[in-house]
C-alpha cells in the first residue's frame, strides 16, 4: 500500500502542437519526477492535440521530453489523444487504473 504523503499517479498533459513549450514541459516534468512523495508513482502523458497537422508523432514527443531517461525505473505510458474528442483518453486512464490495481493501491471490486 502506498504510504499517506506519497502519490500513486500523475497525469502529465502535453500540447503536442505546441513544439516550443515541448522544452517547458521537459523542465516541469523534470521538477515533478524528482520530488520525493512522486518517487513510486505510476504515470501517464498524454500527447494532446493528435488531430493537428503540425503536431508531433508519440516518438518525437517521447524523445523531446526525453521520457526512457526522466522514467526509468517506473511504470510510465505516453497516450496519444485529443481532448476534444475524447479520442485516447479513456486508453490512458484504463492502463493507468490497471497500473494502481497491479500495485495494490487501488481495488476494482
Amino acid at each position: 500500500m502506498v504510504e499517506t504523503n506519497q502519490m500513486a499517479a500523475l497525469v502529465f498533459v502535453v500540447d503536442s502542437a505546441d513544439v516550443d513549450r515541448l522544452e517547458e514541459s521537459y523542465e516541469e516534468l523534470s521538477v515533478l519526477m524528482s520530488e520525493k512523495q512522486l518517487k513510486d508513482a505510476v504515470l501517464v502523458i498524454f500527447a494532446n492535440k493528435q488531430d493537428l497537422p503540425n503536431a508531433l508523432g508519440i516518438e518525437a514527443v517521447t524523445e523531446r521530453l526525453a521520457l526512457p531517461r526522466l522514467c526509468y525505473g517506473r511504470n510510465w505510458l505516453i497516450q496519444p489523444c485529443n481532448a476534444k474528442t475524447g479520442e485516447g483518453l479513456w486508453d490512458g486512464l484504463e492502463w493507468l487504473s490497471q497500473q494502481l490495481v497491479a500495485a495494490g493501491v487501488m481495488d476494482l471490486a
